[in-house]
């Protein structure tokens, strides 16, 4: 992974609209999976064994992601933060949607019009380890390509919830070596994109857009 950030959203912090973050740098050709259940159906232990990638469960659920080229952002608030009423039961799908406005609103500022997933059919979803390889209403797609832009997943107790958030950067050469990787270690193939022109996002550019 190329960065973290963790968003505490606070009611208070709510009205001026900034954000605490804790960003914590990683070495640009660390390899990591973080996948949560069926493990053995959607990605192949024997290769991330031979090729030293760490497995590491994640609580939220979703597919697989291979990280080391991305940003990995997680969001954890009380659901009031977020401007949901004191007492109010929301679904997942609402939270999801209130905080892609978040993540548009971020995208938006960097030239990237961004709407949110409409959902793969299971019979096609089934067959895929990575997660982007399909795309649902947890997710941001690129208006202009199509492709997805951003994978998220959420575990909700009581009123708080924290979302888990991954935005491939495309990185000039590393992103075709991690295409490759995704290829060989999820059921399905890799759902990141292989062109070499594809336009990569920087890292400190979007975490600024991101906290303001």
């Amino acid at each position: 992974m190329n960065d973290v950030i963790v968003l505490e959203i606070r009611p208070e912090r709510l009205e001026n609209r900034s954000r605490a973050n804790n960003a914590k740098e990683f070495s640009p050709t660390s390899s990591v999976v973080f996948i949560s259940k069926d493990v053995a159906r959607t990605l192949c232990l024997a290769e991330c064994e031979r090729l030293g990638v760490p497995v590491v469960q994640r609580p939220t659920g979703g597919r697989g992601i291979l990280h080391g080229d991305d940003l990995t952002v997680s969001l954890c608030a009380p659901i009031e933060a977020i401007g949901f009423p004191k007492g109010a039961s929301p679904s997942i799908t609402a939270i999801y949607l209130r905080t892609s406005e978040i993540f548009q609103s971020a995208f938006e500022k960097l030239g990237v019009l961004a709407k949110i997933g409409e959902g793969t059919p299971p019979p096609v979803s089934n067959r895929y380890g990575d997660c982007f390889q399909i795309a649902s209403s947890a997710d941001l797609i690129s208006v202009r390509t199509g492709q997805k832009i951003l994978g998220s997943a959420l575990l909700r107790r009581g009123d708080t919830f924290l979302q888990q958030v991954s935005i491939p950067l495309y990185t000039e050469g590393l992103h075709c070596t991690y295409f490759e990787l995704g290829e060989v270690l999820f059921s399905g193939g890799s759902g990141l994109v292989r062109e070499k022109n594809i336009c990569s996002l920087s890292v400190s550019r979007l975490k600024s857009v991101l906290i303001e």
